[in-house]
């Protein structure tokens, strides 16, 4: 198992929420609105603010939520920004979240000045090796898509066109 980030849910309550996500799944009857609400937040990935702080992913909860893992030395990952700003722009109004992840070593250092060249009009956070493992992140850019309910409904690797994410964005809605 991949050691917890320490913005990470502690190892019981994932492992509580693995389990109430795999029973839904496998379509057992579902638990209280409360758990589901909370496994509902549990499946996004959890990061950091670009001041060190853990973000709120609670409120992404009932939202249609893009998760674009990215580099500032990532070529494709620059090439999809500007269609993660359009579609942002576009659909938050219907409730859909986009949300960048930084996934640089040397963090806000490196990302901060990389953002005043390359604006991202949406929440832009920063990524850990904890992530890399639980995700998968061997190559960048990954882009996922989570329907209403925190379940992930789409994983693209590598360069990904706007229309390919925006169909899978609309499926979700």
């Amino acid at each position: 198992a991949p050691a917890p980030a320490v913005t990470a849910a502690p190892a019981a309550s994932s492992a509580g929420l693995a389990a109430t996500q795999a029973g839904l799944a496998a379509g057992q009857a579902g638990p209280a609105a409360t758990q589901a609400t909370t496994a509902a937040t549990g499946a996004f990935p959890q990061f950091s603010k670009l001041g060190g702080a853990p973000a709120d992913t609670a409120a992404l909860t009932g939202k249609v939520v893009v998760v674009n893992f990215w580099a500032t030395w990532c070529v494709p990952c620059i090439q999809e920004i500007p269609g993660f700003n359009r579609l942002h722009k576009d659909f938050a109004a219907q409730g859909v979240a986009v949300v960048g992840i930084a996934m640089d070593e040397e963090g806000v250092a490196r990302v901060t000045p990389f953002l005043k060249k390359h604006p991202m009009d949406y929440p832009v956070g920063l990524g850990s090796e904890a992530l890399t493992k639980q995700y998968n992140l061997d190559q960048l850019p990954v882009t996922l898509v989570f329907d209403r309910t925190g379940k992930q409904i789409k994983r693209f690797e590598g360069f990904t066109s706007e229309a390919e994410i925006l169909a899978a964005v609309k499926q979700a809605i």
